[in-house]
């Protein structure tokens, strides 16, 4: 997601094809360290990295937060 000369470049997928998992607060925690590890080695630009890993870190505090309002109500439901 690079800016080129104006134009919006795509990183391309990842090269193994795999896609992410992100429907738990650890598929979020393992799409970020593949992400981290992508960054550190180059293969994405690191600003890339760091959007990427703002959208799932948000992604992550909304999990937690859906958790904690399931055990709450749950808590509530037991009186």
């Amino acid at each position: 997601m690079s800016k080129r000369g104006g134009e919006l470049e795509v990183t391309p997928p990842p090269l193994n094809g795999r896609v992410a998992r992100l429907d738990s607060a650890a598929g979020v925690l393992r799409e970020m360290a593949r992400i981290y590890r992508a960054a550190r080695t180059g293969r994405i630009p690191m600003a890339d990295a760091s959007r990427l890993t703002f959208m799932l870190s948000s992604m992550g505090r909304l999990y937690e937060t859906v958790e904690l309002e399931r055990r709450v109500a749950a808590l509530e439901n037991r009186r």
